[in-house]
């Protein structure tokens, strides 16, 4: 009965990745709010929730920030009822994946997630197929799918290919020397490109090629599970494309920019969009605008920051953006030495994906997030274990 419960307990969890495109932004805040609350009473009954709430303090203090950005900037409104859910959303996710983590082990848990997210993208897979890549829904700039339009199709083939990965490096051996990934992996750059999203076959492509490197070269794996070269390389993706002149004014990259943006915009629109967020974030740089903020949309009349880390800086500013960047930090760094890294290293391989993705989309959401949990729910329960050890 325990396992059964824990599946639906991460079954709801799932739902808390994305939100659905043919709701009301109301209504999804509802099912949100219900979800979280049922995972809270579920976990305030265990006796370890004390220990759980300590290993998701850096993800509790930016979600508040969010919220204060927010209050400073709209007060309270409707806006600010989106900061509150949505943090909540994300506090849950790593509350639930750690205490579960703890209870159980952090392969279960990822291994449940994965189970349930294949169940859910081989069905958005069909409707992709089904429909030629139009999608249910086309508003002749993006189509939507059953659970969201051709980046959450993305996104959601991108963890569940390295939750695959995972599943088949903790059961199985080590994944290079299975077949069954790398056909999956095709499947899934397949599906990207049907559904006309290159940022998902890019992301599909980095995760693949990191397996590569990981299978012939066994050091790299201890490289890339350091917090510093993550957040090295995350914020160095983003300085080089909007923080210096290597996009705005060198007409080669401009013209890949132009070919492979998801608009029919001219380039010097997208140009425009980096041009004024950087802009807007030197006016008010510490507490940022608040969530979803629209000064991009509402200058040009569409578009918005187009890179993850910009948006983070326009809605939350500094404060705001080191807080995520400290939640980066807690959960890749490894509380005790050991081979914790090993085992989440297919994990750590969709967050550099969508780290190279951010580039040029806002993907920091909750895929992510979800991503981010799993990962810091394999190091606290190895903390957690060897500290009972120590005590004992």
């Amino acid at each position: 009965m325990k396992i059964k419960i824990n599946t639906i307990i991460i079954l709801l969890s799932c739902l808390l990745f994305a939100s659905s495109p043919y709701l009301s932004q109301t209504i999804n805040n509802v099912v949100f709010l219900v979800v979280s609350l049922v995972l809270l009473i579920s976990m305030i009954q265990k006796q370890i929730y004390r220990t759980t709430i300590k290993e998701c303090i850096p993800i509790i203090v930016f979600c508040c920030i969010t919220v204060v950005c927010t209050v400073l900037n709209h007060g309270m409104t409707s806006r600010t009822i989106n900061a509150i859910v949505t943090g909540l959303r994300y506090v849950m996710l790593f509350m639930a994946y750690c205490q579960l983590s703890i209870e159980t082990s952090a392969q279960k848990v990822a291994d449940t997630v994965f189970k349930i997210l294949f169940v859910a993208t081989t069905i958005e897979d069909l409707c992709v197929l089904i429909t030629k890549g139009y999608g249910i829904v086309n508003d002749g700039t993006l189509a939507y799918y059953l659970f969201g339009n051709k980046f959450g199709v993305s996104y959601l083939h991108m963890l569940t290919l390295s939750l695959f990965l995972f599943h088949i490096f903790t059961t199985r051996g080590f994944l290079i020397k299975k077949n069954a990934f790398w056909i999956y992996l095709a499947f899934s750059v397949a599906i990207c490109m049907i559904a006309d999203c290159n940022t998902g076959v890019i992301g599909c492509v980095v995760i693949g090629g990191m397996t590569f490197i990981a299978g012939k070269k066994d050091r790299f794996i201890k490289i890339i599970d350091s917090p510093i070269i993550y957040l090295v390389i995350f914020i160095s993706l983003t300085f080089l494309l909007v923080g210096t002149d290597v996009i705005l004014n060198n007409r080669f990259l401009a013209t890949l920019l132009q070919k492979y943006s998801h608009t029919n915009k001219i380039l010097t629109g997208r140009v425009d969009m980096y041009k004024i967020a950087l802009y807007t974030i030197v006016q008010k740089p510490v507490w940022g605008y608040g969530i979803n903020n629209t000064i991009v949309s509402d200058t040009l009349s569409w578009g918005n920051a187009q890179n993850g880390l910009l948006k983070m800086l326009l809605d939350y500013g500094l404060i705001g953006t080191a807080a995520f960047l400290n939640v980066c930090w807690r959960s890749i760094y490894q509380r005790v030495r050991g081979n914790v890294n090993d085992m989440v290293f297919p994990i750590l391989t969709f967050l550099y994906s969508m780290a190279v993705c951010s580039m040029v989309e806002i993907n920091l959401s909750g895929y992510y997030f979800a991503g981010l949990a799993l990962v810091n729910a394999a190091q606290a329960k190895k903390y957690y274990d060897a500290k009972n050890l120590v005590g004992n």
